[in-house]
């Protein structure tokens, strides 16, 4: 903000501050506008961003869980009301950034009250929620800015399994970062042996910093359950046959998500080396709690990004209730 010039104080500055932002909220709430704009390239520091708008209201702060490859803080939306702790997470794909302005939009109609009847204040005052919009977002900056990306140098000369930057999925080191969890890492097949765009899966599992920093979180909080959210295909995968003892608890949660979304209810995953070593399978085995993975978006396009402009259309129409359903069915 720079130096406070002439006579006003830091306490007159604050409250200033604190008029304007009541007002704001009261605007906000009374003539229904919006903070969060998922209808462009939802880039890194538009996230940042929003989530600062949001998070002047009680109860939400935003923390960060470490950095990425490049250098750029991991930051955590947490709406920190109650005890029973829930862990949404997006965009481990570069590509896939549709994932993270789906997570704030529903973070915003949180924050705004707007998904009633399916989760009103009292239920909220259950929940801590944490919301990890961006896990990678290096990927998404080299998907988004191309050449003109912070830190494009060090991936420039790897391996590209499909020539456009746009197509980008890995990290900033080069590593599918959904193909690196200590979970069947052996099992895991890959024909991607170096880093690349996609595929590879790193020489040893859980040492990319964005991974290392998700799994910390997780070892740290006690989350009930998670959702990781990813595009495209518009399915739900909920179990695998390395953990099949969270099949009763995950089952009635991807049942419900199907049933609001018309996403189709995928049987579960039996192939180790086509499943293995994907944050839903690691914390599915690791903590014996269910993890779903959701895949918003139809299947058009190959592997290019979705045009935004479309996002109500391609995302949010389906898929708009499936936070507040899960906030719903972990009630305590």
């Amino acid at each position: 903000m720079g130096v406070l010039r002439n006579k006003m104080t830091f306490q007159s500055y604050y409250l200033v501050y604190f008029v304007l932002t009541i007002f704001a909220r009261r605007s906000i709430w009374r003539y229904h506008l919006r903070i969060v704009n998922p209808y462009v390239k939802y880039s890194y520091d538009r996230m940042l961003f929003e989530m600062q708008q949001l998070a002047v209201f009680e109860q939400a702060e935003i923390i960060s869980i470490g950095k990425s490859r490049f250098g750029r803080e991991i930051p955590v939306f947490r709406l920190d009301n109650g005890e029973k702790k829930l862990l949404i997470v997006g965009t481990h794909h570069g590509r896939e950034y549709i994932s993270a302005a789906f997570i704030m939009r529903s973070v915003e109609d949180l924050v705004f009250d707007r998904v009633k009847p399916f989760v009103t204040r009292e239920m909220l005052s259950e929940f801590s929620l944490y919301f990890i919009p961006m896990l990678n977002p290096d990927g998404a900056e080299i998907a988004i800015r191309g050449e003109d990306c912070s830190g494009f140098e060090k991936i420039a000369s790897m391996k590209r399994v499909e020539e456009p930057l746009y197509t980008w999925k890995a990290n900033g080191a080069g590593v599918d970062l959904n193909r690196h969890y200590p979970c069947l890492f052996e099992e895991k097949y890959s024909d991607i042996l170096e880093p690349a765009s996609e595929g590879f899966k790193g020489e040893m599992p859980g040492t990319e910093p964005e991974v290392m920093a998700l799994m910390s979180l997780c070892e740290k909080e006690d989350f009930a359950s998670s959702l990781t959210f990813h595009a495209k295909g518009e399915e739900i995968y909920w179990a695998d046959s390395n953990s099949r003892e969270v099949d009763m608890a995950a089952y009635p949660l991807a049942k419900r998500f199907a049933e609001e979304s018309g996403y189709r209810l995928m049987p579960p995953s039996n192939v180790k080396s086509v499943y293995g070593a994907g944050f839903e399978n690691w914390f599915r085995a690791h903590f014996h709690k269910p993890c779903i993975l959701i895949e918003l978006s139809p299947y058009i396009g190959g592997s290019k990004p979705h045009d935004m402009q479309f996002f109500d259309m391609l995302v949010w129409q389906y898929a708009k209730n499936m936070i507040p359903a899960y906030i719903e069915l972990e009630m305590p």
